[in-house]
């Protein structure tokens, strides 16, 4: 059975879907969506800087280093729109950062590095 949708609300899915593209394609991190009635939203977002904060409270070398890698290769990936070479080179990064981070905590339990975790 296929749903038709009133003029309206494809309306909004459309906007909506557009305004999340926009939002994707810059860089900043998409870090909530607050749904209503009708297909309206909110978007919740975060700039690069306060997103990975905890991660630069730590200072450590090794995470500040996958951290720029990381930031430079999801640059390059945001500004290419979205190719999927450089797509690689991204996941690459962040799982490469992922892996810092879990060896360093394999050996602590600190409290800031619990908080770390979080944004990766």
């Amino acid at each position: 059975m296929t749903k038709v949708q009133a003029p309206a609300e494809n309306l909004v899915r459309v906007h909506g879907r557009g305004q999340i593209l926009s939002i994707l394609e810059k860089e900043t991190f998409l870090t909530g969506i607050k749904v209503f009635y009708g297909g309206r939203f909110i978007v919740e977002t975060e700039d690069w800087s306060s997103y990975w904060q905890p991660l630069h409270k730590l200072g450590h070398k090794k995470v500040e280093e996958n951290l720029d890698a990381l930031h430079s290769a999801w640059r390059d990936y945001l500004r290419s729109g979205f190719n999927s070479l450089l797509r690689q080179q991204f996941c690459f990064r962040y799982f490469s950062l992922l892996s810092v981070i879990l060896s360093i905590y394999s050996q602590s339990d600190d409290t800031p590095l619990l908080n770390a975790l979080h944004p990766v």
